[in-house]
């Protein structure tokens, strides 16, 4: 596995660039930092601004009188260059006023060492100050880390539903968006009686009715784990074994159709005495389908296609009220529950074989 660059850099010995145009002085320094570090060595601002463009040193010791321009005008172009702005530079110099060092921080200096030099302050600024360009470094790659990983979640949560984002990124198959074939169970979702209610209610009425059976719908496809590809006025559409593998998908699915009429029954009730009669009828279907996102960018959905869904919404339309239909499929998957009744055969266009359904 390859190794963190971060921690590989941690690893490694540092390298720093000493920029002096006095050769005594390059000498000290090399002698005081040359046992820890690696080190780059300059005599003018030009070739200190090229070298640490082209070797990117880990910390700058930086004079401020230089024969071709000042360390201030260094540390400035070195923080104007995105290359090298996040190297830290360290003033080593003899000027010793409050305004020089005020000159060298607003230049962008990190730090600031007066000579003679103490070989003990010269060591214990510099590895303080590359144990904080590290840190900041470290800091810099988890931010953008978990930025990533938020975006992934944005992306995946506009899908599917908190836990199953979770699993996602767990299984690591983010993928799960790319095309790909899978076996699916469907659950097609029918609201009877619909279009009677809303050509005779009010719009409000609709959208209140409507606000109330989206919010139970959403809770037990939650509960149970399936994943809404598209919901209307007055239908849905919910999978399951996709994006993440389920066992007995098909029970599962089964189980879901079970709880969401019994959840259902009591808002059908309270909608029935204010005069408004919808039912709920739904429709299994087992089998291969192509599932992926799909739309364009700045609108997408998770779409499933193929004859598996087609026949949930087949079903579906073709039971009352109140009925859930499965298709043999599938039941044979789940095995018959107690109550289970054989429904059929059902034949649909464009299905060339009818259909020997149960009903429950």
């Amino acid at each position: 596995m390859a190794a963190n660059p971060i921690e590989a850099r941690a690893r490694e010995r540092a390298c720093v660039l000493i920029v002096d145009d006095v050769g005594s002085n390059l000498l000290i320094l090399e002698a005081v930092l040359g046992r820890e570090y690696d080190l780059l060595v300059s005599m003018t601002g030009e070739e200190a601004l090229r070298i640490a463009a082209a070797k990117r040193p880990d910390l700058i010791v930086l004079d401020i009188k230089l024969p071709d321009m000042d360390g201030y005008e260094v540390c400035r172009r070195l923080k104007a260059d995105a290359a090298t702005r996040g190297i830290p530079v360290i003033f080593c110099t003899a000027l010793d006023e409050v305004a020089d060092e005020r000159r060298g921080f607003e230049a962008g200096a990190v730090d600031y060492v007066t000579k003679p030099l103490s070989e003990q302050v010269v060591r214990a600024r510099v590895r303080a100050h590359l144990a904080l360009s590290q840190h900041s470094r470290m800091l810099a790659s988890t931010v953008h880390a978990q930025s990533d990983q938020l975006a992934r979640l944005g992306r995946l949560r506009s899908f599917f539903s908190p836990r199953l984002v979770e699993a996602i990124l767990a299984s690591g198959s983010e993928g799960a968006l790319n095309t790909h074939r899978s076996e699916i169970t469907a659950v097609r979702c029918n609201l009877r009686g619909f279009a009677l209610f809303n050509e005779a209610a009010d719009p409000e009425e609709v959208m209140a009715f409507l606000g109330e059976y989206h919010a139970v719908l959403g809770r037990v496809i939650d509960a149970h784990d399936g994943v809404l590809m598209r919901f209307s006025g007055e239908s849905a559409m919910v999978i399951f074994n996709d994006p993440v593998p389920t066992e007995n998908h098909a029970g599962l699915a089964l189980e879901m159709a079970l709880a969401l009429r019994g959840t259902f029954a009591p808002l059908a009730a309270r909608w029935r005495e204010r005069g408004q009669t919808v039912g709920l009828s739904m429709g299994i279907a087992l089998g291969f389908a192509t599932l992926g996102a799909i739309g364009f960018q700045g609108r997408w959905d998770y779409g499933v296609i193929g004859r598996v869904a087609d026949l949930a919404g087949r079903l579906a339309a073709k039971a009352e009220a109140g009925l859930i239909l499965v298709d043999p499929k599938a039941m044979a998957r789940i095995g018959p529950p107690a109550g289970a009744r054989k429904f059929g055969p059902l034949t649909f266009d464009g299905f060339t074989a009818p259909v020997n359904a149960w009903a429950l």
